[in-house]
């Protein structure tokens, strides 16, 4: 292989690794009426993006927050690490408010 093809591969290389981090950093959104309130929430679903949550944050809008999304019905605890703010917690099942914290 020639030097010019070795370029070649180093760029493909590149715009492949770029690729691949916009991808796994895409977050989905929604939006939730909770009591008349909209409120837009980023989707937690895979398990990086629920260990991440939101960590590291120095805030949120007041109508934000996030949905972590679970399909079975258990008794959840959460870990707030590196929390930069205070968070309330709506618990949610089959589309209701079932607790607050």
């Amino acid at each position: 292989m020639g030097y010019p093809a070795i370029k070649i591969i180093y760029a493909l290389a590149a715009i492949l690794g770029v690729t691949v981090i916009i991808l796994f950093t895409y977050k989905k959104s929604a939006i939730l009426n909770l009591g008349g309130s909209k409120v837009k929430v980023e989707l937690a679903e895979t398990l990086s993006q629920k260990l991440q949550g939101l960590s590291g944050r120095s805030g949120l809008a007041g109508d934000s927050g996030m949905l972590f999304i679970y399909q079975d019905k258990s008794i959840l605890r959460f870990w707030m690490k590196d929390m930069n703010f205070p968070l309330d917690v709506v618990w949610l099942a089959a589309g209701r408010v079932v607790g607050l914290q």
